[in-house]
């Protein structure tokens, strides 16, 4: 999580990069529950900005899971 809160540049590009890799390659969004279960275990709300920027609906769908 470190990576997406970096102030350089460099780091911005990577975590961005990866995060597309995550999300369109490997289908991350694809079992919302899951990843619904780690946002909230592992309090990573501050990355839900993120998702939204490559795939709004889902995770449009994932916040209101998480609010109950």
């Amino acid at each position: 999580m470190k990576l997406f809160f970096q102030s350089e540049t460099e780091g911005t590009y990577l975590a961005m990069r990866t995060l597309e890799f995550y999300i369109d390659e490997m289908d991350m969004l694809k079992d919302l529950e899951s990843v619904a279960f780690e946002v909230e275990h592992q309090k990573a709300y501050a990355l839900l900005p993120k998702f939204k920027l490559i795939d709004s609906k889902s995770v449009d769908v994932l916040e209101e899971m998480l609010r109950g």
